[in-house]
């Protein structure tokens, strides 16, 4: 019996999922439990399995598109098996035949006629496997010829018909309607290797309009799940939130001398320390003593204090923006939250975080220092009150004791909501931050 496998709940929060690739083409076998698709949600992406053995016979979907969690997303079972209750494809838009008198042809002095198409067959019947590759790949039943028992296209006449050469197109006169020639001079494109879909193989305006348009003509491009997530959030958070944002910049002299000292040996250990991870370990750390920093935002009449001082990390994929997060990290040594770091950033990149990986941050770290950012304004991750941007390391002159010496000095951002944190003390927690970064005993 076929099935109609559905789009899957990878989460409580997952309400739809989008189609990124199909990873089981139409026409091919399956077995329950395989890879068929990888679907998007807000946050991640993952795979959706196959329920069944069979065939791929159907897909509902194409790349790009959305559906709500549980509507069907492709159909399986075997050669035989039709979906009586699948939408039919709609008609394609059938192009308007010209008049004769608005036909002109190139050439005219050339004797050679122009060839009637030759007549065609009419509702070609085929197996539900063959159709469904016929249907998959734009091919011409029409044009395939048959060999089935009782006269069906059968996949091998599919796998045939694919293999052929298409028959070259004959020289001579090239027929096309004054309209289509004049758009085809407009764009600049050649006609004489279009083949007419009007009336007497007439190149029409379509024919001419599927072969390529104008260089600056725009186009709709559809967001995947993380860019929709990201797009809706950011604009709530800025409509719902009274942020600013204050900049502190300083010395790192002594953090570059540590970061320079531990690398090598945290590398001999296979582990990988960055400046991320020793920031994470200055925030968590002044954190777990600012419970105004931590507090956030419930009502007109309340404050929430969350529990553990968890981070986010805001890690930049191909396919947008996502925030895991490391949980407890003031109770962690650095050489773990470098893991953690690690771990999480190595799962984004290849999708696959979890439910797990996401919520209960009391501030996030965002670092913008590898695209060579200077100074930038985050924007918050509500319902954190506060968002810390780092910025690039830079050699520049500083005044010390009537002296100018060249040092690392770095900017740090801080976002903050105006509900809850106030500007001074929001610069102290910058301090902090600065002065523990600068004067931990780093091991």
């Amino acid at each position: 019996m076929a099935v109609k496998e559905k789009m899957p709940k990878f989460g409580l929060s997952m309400e739809e999922g989008i189609l990124g690739e199909w990873l089981v083409p139409v026409g091919a076998a399956v077995k329950r439990g395989e890879r068929i698709a990888v679907i998007e949600a807000e946050k991640l992406t993952n795979d959706a399995l196959a329920t069944a053995d069979g065939v791929m016979l159907k897909h509902y979907l194409e790349p790009g598109d959305s559906a709500p969690c549980g509507d069907p997303i492709c159909l399986i079972g075997s050669e035989e098996e039709t979906d009586s209750d699948a939408p039919s494809a709609p008609a394609p838009e059938q192009a308007p035949a010209p008049r004769a008198a608005d036909c002109t042809v190139d050439a005219m002095t050339s004797a050679t006629p122009i060839a009637r198409a030759p007549a065609q067959r009419q509702n070609v019947p085929a197996t539900p496997r063959a159709q469904a590759v016929i249907d998959s790949r734009g091919l011409d039943a029409k044009a395939i010829p048959a060999t089935g028992k009782h006269g069906e296209i059968t996949i091998d006449d599919v796998r045939a018909a694919a293999n052929t050469p298409a028959p070259a197109v004959p020289q001579g006169p090239v027929a096309i309607t004054p309209r289509a020639k004049a758009l085809a001079e407009k764009l600049r494109l050649s006609y004489s290797h279009i083949r007419g879909t009007g009336l007497l193989g007439m190149i029409t305006v379509a024919d001419v309009k599927a072969q390529g348009k104008p260089a600056s003509e725009s186009k709709i491009v559809p967001m995947n799940g993380i860019q929709r997530a990201t797009a809706v959030a950011m604009k709530k958070s800025l409509d719902n939130t009274a942020q600013t944002t204050v900049c502190i910049e300083s010395g790192f002299g002594a953090l570059v001398a540590a970061y320079q000292r531990l690398k090598p040996f945290y590398a001999a250990e296979g582990i990988k320390l960055s400046y991320t991870a020793m920031i994470v370990y200055a925030v968590s750390r002044t954190l777990s003593h600012r419970e105004d920093v931590r507090m956030q935002y419930l009502d007109e009449k309340n404050f929430v204090l969350p529990g553990g001082v968890h981070i986010g990390i805001a890690i930049d994929t191909e396919k947008g923006l996502i925030v895991p997060v490391v949980r407890n990290a003031d109770q962690k040594p650095l050489r773990t939250i470098c893991g953690d770091l690690s771990d999480l950033s190595a799962r984004a990149r290849s999708g696959k975080l979890t439910e797990a990986d996401f919520g209960g941050a009391v501030t996030t770290v965002t670092n913008l220092a590898m695209a060579g950012a200077t100074s930038f304004t985050p924007i918050l991750n509500p319902p954190e009150t506060t968002i810390l941007g780092v910025c690039k390391l830079r050699d520049m002159p500083v005044v010390k004791n009537g002296g100018v010496f060249v040092e690392p000095v770095m900017n740090l951002c801080l976002t903050y909501d105006h509900r809850v944190l106030n500007g001074a003390p929001a610069c102290r927690y910058l301090q902090e931050v600065t002065d523990l970064l600068n004067e931990t005993d780093w091991k």
